[in-house]
């Protein structure tokens, strides 16, 4: 999972490097990622992009509802 930090590095990497002329798949291979997300990072203005990082910290996550019971065990049975 990557940090909200590490995703707004990413969104001005992938905007650096179209300016400079590279086109999606090469940027692609260049940050790592799927040539998808380089296209939809590429497409979002900087406020859309800050408006997709709150979006994001606000869904349900699949395991969310075990949190508590994990962080129980842990603290009770350290390794």
């Amino acid at each position: 999972m990557r940090t909200p930090l590490k995703r707004l590095t990413m969104h001005n990497q992938v905007k650096e490097l179209f300016r400079k002329g590279f086109n999606d798949s090469q940027i692609a291979c260049i940050a790592g990622i799927h040539r998808e997300t380089v296209c939809k990072y590429r497409l979002m203005s900087d406020d859309d992009f800050l408006i997709f990082l709150q979006q994001q910290k606000l869904r349900n996550r699949k395991l969310m509802p075990y949190e508590s019971f994990v962080a129980d065990r842990i603290k009770n049975y350290p390794a």
